[in-house]
């Protein structure tokens, strides 16, 4: 009888309480390597979306809580001019101008989404959150992707990608 009634109130207590990240996340992470940046487009106006033009980027991430597990993560680069196909597109992300996405925190992972006109699962596209970046961390390190890819019509759209980011406190 004792130890069910502890049991019990164990429980009952644990349940009572919220959840809450696995680790704070908060504060800037920085990229020691350089990540080749996407920029994916129809600048050729060939009908079909694809890479066209890539660059060189060191990354930093500014995270600021906003709750227990949504923040908003501020993102630097220092993208250089990079190698085109022919469409002489800017770097995506450059010196000096963040690029800002909300993050929802979810035990170590770290999903980024952005309000932008997507093309949802059924092909129709709508302004809506969509995920943009999938990242995981430890206490000390984060590492991940961006996707980030808006629509215009089902065969015009701009956006950029990333190759793995590992980023360090």
């Amino acid at each position: 009888m004792r130890y069910s009634l502890l049991l019990c109130i164990l429980l009952w207590g644990c349940s009572k309480n919220s959840l809450s990240p696995a680790r704070n996340i908060s504060g800037q992470w920085k990229a020691s390597a350089t990540v080749t940046v996407y920029e994916i487009t129809n600048c050729t106006n060939s009908g079909s979306v694809a890479t066209y033009t890539t660059f060189p980027c060191i990354f930093t991430f500014n995270i600021t809580a906003i709750d227990d597990n949504d923040v908003q993560v501020d993102i630097y680069g220092n993208a250089r001019s990079g190698k085109s196909d022919n469409c002489g597109e800017s770097p995506p992300i450059e010196d000096g101008y963040p690029v800002t996405f909300t993050g929802k925190i979810s035990s170590s992972a770290l999903t980024l989404t952005d309000q932008i006109y997507g093309m949802n699962t059924s092909g129709v596209i709508e302004f809506a959150n969509f995920d943009v970046g999938d990242f995981t961390f430890t206490t000390n390190i984060l590492s991940g992707k961006i996707y980030w890819l808006q629509y215009y019509s089902s065969n015009s759209a701009i956006g950029w990608e990333t190759d793995k980011i590992t980023l360090t406190r």
